[in-house]
């Protein structure tokens, strides 16, 4: 991830492409703005915290990196705590697992 822009196809320009940090931050808004309602939502959203927690225990993770990761499950944490109470019970009961999952030590 810390060579995001040297693995860019050629044509692109450097400006325009996304660092690690813009990276991190459009995923995990575009993920957690998705509908709690669809079953596919739903595991995208759960898999984006398991991924983001798989790369938190990486210790060959750079530190600038992990800093970034922490700071994403940190923002993902906010936003399924704020979705915890609303919506259907089955949103409920996936956003309150989510938080879960967020609030484990590591």
């Amino acid at each position: 991830m810390n060579s995001i822009e040297e693995t860019l196809p050629s044509g692109l320009s450097i400006e325009k492409s996304f660092g690690v940090n813009d990276l991190l931050e459009q995923l995990g808004n575009d993920l957690m703005r998705l509908s709690g309602s669809s079953a596919l939502n739903r595991n995208l959203q759960l898999n984006w915290i398991l991924q983001l927690q798989e790369l938190s225990q990486d210790k060959d993770l750079s530190p600038v990196v992990a800093s970034l990761v922490a700071s994403a499950m940190s923002q993902t944490r906010a936003e399924v705590k704020s979705k915890r109470k609303k919506g259907t019970n089955i949103e409920q009961a996936h956003y309150q697992y989510a938080f879960e999952l967020l609030s484990k030590d590591n």
